[in-house]
């Protein structure tokens, strides 16, 4: 499964690589950190998933929304503003497919271990992706196990 990152904060894109390449198989992560970028690695990864931070320093919150729908779906969007009702509702009407938040994430840089925000956001990847297969295909996506 190859999913694109799209995060402006280095440790927290170097954290979601970890957690995911670590926490499942058969996943090749690829990172951006702005929106014109996250959109041209999406163009040339073709990603099966996106992972999307609604503040990204390049560009306005509302862009970033009314962007959601150009990115390969599934889309899941992964913010520290998880809480405003207003903004998770136009992230869904822009076909994002959930909206996880950062909170608690960050502790995926020490540990990698047990992390009820990490185990959320892997779940979500998951589900994610089997809704997306095609019938009669496949998923090679599995959980590792992780001590």
């Amino acid at each position: 499964m190859k999913i694109l990152i799209v995060e402006d904060i280095p440790d927290i894109a170097e954290a979601l690589t970890k957690l995911l390449t670590v926490r499942m198989d058969h996943v090749e992560c690829r990172t951006a950190s702005t929106l014109e970028e996250g959109l041209r690695v999406a163009n040339e990864f073709h990603a099966d998933l996106t992972l999307l931070d609604l503040i990204l320093t390049d560009s306005p919150l509302e862009k970033v929304i009314n962007s959601i729908g150009l990115f390969t779906p599934p889309v899941i969007v992964v913010t520290e503003l998880a809480d405003d009702k207003d903004i998770l509702l136009a992230c869904m009407a822009n076909r994002a497919q959930k909206v996880i938040s950062k909170r608690g994430l960050l502790g995926v840089l020490d540990s990698i271990g047990s992390n009820i925000k990490a185990d959320e956001l892997v779940i979500a990847i998951i589900d994610a992706h089997l809704r997306n297969v095609a019938p009669g295909r496949k998923s090679e996506l599995t959980l590792c196990n992780v001590r």
